[in-house]
């Protein structure tokens, strides 16, 4: 289980990252925002648990809760198979 400690951290980087995101648009209005956040966290995350699975998929898709074939699909949208 996650720590209320790490929760709040997480929780105060996205709204930190959300809110340099909406002030860079300098008044514009956001379209597709959550698409877009989804995409910039997703690569990281997937870069880091496919490290420390050994690259392996069936591994890293048990350690995300995810579909192996659906960490396949987001694995190849973001280049990294």
């Amino acid at each position: 289980m996650i720590s209320d400690d790490v929760r709040e951290e997480l929780d105060l980087a996205i709204t930190k990252m959300t809110q340099n995101y909406l002030d860079q648009l300098e008044g514009m209005e956001p379209h597709n925002f959550y698409i877009f956040f989804q995409d910039e966290v997703d690569r990281p995350m997937l870069e880091f648990m496919m490290e420390y699975s050994k690259h392996n998929v069936n591994r890293a898709s048990t350690y995300l809760g995810v579909n192996p074939l659906d960490l396949i699909a987001k694995l190849k949208r973001h280049n990294l198979l």
